[in-house]
Parts: structure tokens; sequence; C-alpha cells
């Protein structure tokens, strides 16, 4: 890094200038980035739908007689389906709701679903989230952030299902 004044000066102009123009071309760029997920979405729901990706299991009791058979989906589509909604929900510009109820649609079995569910918490929680933080802390000081989540973690497991918030003197 230089201390000349005039390398300096130009380089905050250069970088003013690319922020400038990525928030000037963002709105475009993000509604065609859209567009082509929607198109990806199609082909793979019509091309590779859930139930392609589950097998069949045999299910035997004690004595090893056949009983049935369990579908259970590969490894690789419980981890796809579940990164594409990860992705879905922070990216289409759609209430969650819809993304979710769009998802019942292609996969009704629910123990399927709770493992996409699973995937795409992990995805979540990984590889969006994880990475958000620490560009919040290092590009934008915001070392407060993460308490923040974690202060909602401690205020959302505080609260119970009937209401109930116990006292410092029950706990």
């Amino acid at each position: 890094m230089t201390d000349d004044p005039a390398t300096i000066a130009t380089d905050l102009r250069q970088l003013i200038a690319h922020l400038e123009q990525s928030r000037d071309t963002q709105p475009q760029r993000l509604a065609d980035m859209r567009t082509q997920a929607d198109a990806e979405r199609d082909h793979a729901r019509i091309g590779e739908p859930w139930m392609d990706t589950v097998g069949a299991l045999p299910a035997t009791d004690e004595a090893g007689n056949l009983t049935g058979v369990m579908g259970l989906p590969s490894l690789d589509a419980k981890s796809l389906w579940g990164a594409r909604l990860a992705f879905d929900l922070v990216s289409r510009g759609l209430p969650a709701k819809e993304i979710l109820s769009e998802l019942f649609s292609d996969i009704r079995d629910t123990d399927h679903l709770m493992l996409v569910l699973a995937a795409a918490c992990e995805t979540l929680a990984e590889s969006i989230v994880a990475p958000m933080l620490e560009e919040i802390e290092t590009r934008a000081s915001d070392y407060d952030m993460r308490v923040s989540l974690a202060d909602a973690a401690r205020n959302a497991w505080s609260v119970r299902c009937a209401g109930d918030i116990p006292t410092e003197d029950a706990v």
C-alpha cells in the first residue's frame, strides 16, 4: 500500500465508481439472474423430479422376512434439493411461504421433506449466513451482529409455546 496521496485518491475514485456502477446495475443484473434461475428450476423440476431421486430399500422384520419397501432419496438429492431451497429462500424475492409451498408440491412425503429442510438449514447456516456475518464484521466493522443473533436465540428459547415465561426464581 502506498502513502502517495494522488495514488490513494485515484484508488478511492475507482472504488467509488465501481460501487456506484454495481449499485446502478444491480436491479437489471438481479432480474436477469432470477430469470435464469427460474428457467433452470423449471428444467430441473421437469427433467429430474424429486421422485426420480428416490430409491427403494427393502424393509424386513426381525426374522428377515420382507415386510415392505421404504423409499429413500439419495444423499446427493437431499443435499442438492436442500441447497436449492436455501438459495431460493434468500434470492427469489418471493415470500418464504410461497417457496415452501412449491417445494411441498414437489416433495409430498413428510420424511423426505424433513431431510431436505434439514439440508437447507445446513446450507443456510454454513454457506450463506456464516460468510455474510464474516463480511459484516470485516467490511462494515459491525461486531454486534453475532451478539444480536445470540440474543435473538436466547429470546426465542425463553418463550414458551404455552405462553408461560418462567421467572428467574422458577429456573
